[in-house]
């Protein structure tokens, strides 16, 4: 049976059995210290999961706007459309698209988009970055 000591402090009672109560105060620091850091590696992987996502989203719409100017070489507005309503919904703000006429046989579309990240909000983080997407496809010639 483990041995139980009190301890008189200023009128306060402190009971130690063979160190383990004492330990229990020491875990809560060690906790409070650690926490934030845990957190923070956790807000960091989500952002980085994210902008992973949000980068596939741009390349993804880039493609289909250059598939569609590809297939279509004089409806590069509609190629712009496409690219817009594929980029929706896929968190970025201030979505932009450009698919210039085809030159050279070949068609390229740009994508841009703002991402917010959530670690923006430390300071020296920035609060949002410009995602950019790019593809090129050669011109289809009918059959």
């Amino acid at each position: 049976m483990p041995s139980v000591s009190r301890v008189a402090d200023e009128g306060a009672l402190l009971m130690v059995s063979d160190g383990h109560r004492a330990e229990q105060g020491q875990n809560l620091v060690e906790l409070a210290l650690v926490l934030p850091l845990l957190i923070l590696i956790l807000a960091g992987t989500l952002d980085l999961g994210r902008v992973f996502y949000g980068y596939i989203a741009v390349t993804n719409a880039a493609r289909e706007g250059a598939r569609y100017a590809a297939s279509y070489p004089d409806q590069t507005p509609t190629a712009v459309a496409r690219a817009l309503a594929e980029a929706s919904g896929s968190g970025l703000s201030g979505v932009t698209a450009s698919v210039p006429a085809p030159a050279n046989g070949s068609v390229t579309a740009t994508v841009s988009g703002n991402f917010s990240l959530v670690t923006g909000l430390l300071p020296g983080v920035p609060k949002s970055i410009t995602l950019t997407g790019h593809a090129q496809m050669a011109v289809l010639t009918g059959p």
